[in-house]
């Protein structure tokens, strides 16, 4: 992407603009090394092949059962719940830090649809909990293991809709913030938007956070012009 408005090169190689991000040339290089070292010996994990999806997925949870139960989750307490909302029911994992909370914060895990849990993200969620005084309910969302993916959607969908509505007389607070990585922030604006569409009433959110999602499923043009060998997924495919 070309950046707009005038643009400033300072002796540290520092790039500043309107929709520049800083970078030092210890950043360049840094980053150079990384895509060398890390990226450059990384398989590239190919979605379409299930069986990537059901390895990785299964090693993600061998691993979780040789861990105690919410030992990343310090100093907060940590219950399942499963939610109901029209006709479909997902169950939600809740991380409540002690004393009065701020609000709740609504986690889709990333995955690329395929994999993870609603304990993926247990030590950054647990953290949030604590340094921002927030309730956080982690979705586990039903996974495209078949290609379809609208189950997902319903699940984060109806998780929103149940927050949104029991966040007061549940958690007694009146705020809440949706958020996830990658697949996880996809869900998060799928739901969005899906409630905008019905005009549901959308006074109680207080903001999103959105990290590295997926928004377009055609691809980006930026996605689209980048080579399969730049991405930890495989890139998309050229006609």
């Amino acid at each position: 992407m070309e950046p707009r408005g005038p643009q400033k090169v300072t002796d540290e190689m520092t790039i500043i603009g309107p929709d520049a991000v800083p970078l030092t040339i210890s950043d360049r290089l840094n980053a150079a090394r990384f895509n060398r070292v890390v990226l450059g010996w990384t398989p590239r994990f190919k979605p379409h092949r299930r069986w990537q999806s059901l390895l990785l997925h299964a090693l993600l949870r061998g691993s979780q059962r040789l861990s105690k139960e919410g030992a990343a989750c310090t100093k907060v307490d940590v219950s399942p719940r499963v939610v109901f909302w029209e006709g479909h029911q997902v169950e939600v994992r809740i991380l409540k830090p002690t004393g009065p909370c701020n609000g709740i914060y609504l986690d889709f895990h990333g995955g690329a649809w395929v994999m993870g849990n609603a304990r993926f993200n247990d030590r950054i969620n647990s953290a949030i909990a604590r340094e921002c005084q927030m309730i956080v309910a982690s979705v586990e969302y039903r996974l495209a293991r078949d290609d379809r993916i609208l189950p997902s959607i319903e699940d984060a969908l109806a998780a929103t809709v149940w927050t949104l509505e029991n966040m007061r007389s549940e958690f007694g607070v009146d705020r809440a913030v949706l958020g996830g990585g990658s697949s996880g922030a996809h869900l998060a604006a799928c739901a969005l938007t899906s409630l905008s569409l019905r005009q549901f009433d959308l006074s109680g959110v207080a903001g999103a956070l959105f990290f590295y999602g997926t928004y377009d499923m055609a691809g980006t043009p930026s996605l689209r012009k980048s080579s399969g060998g730049a991405l930890i997924m495989h890139g998309p495919i050229r006609p």
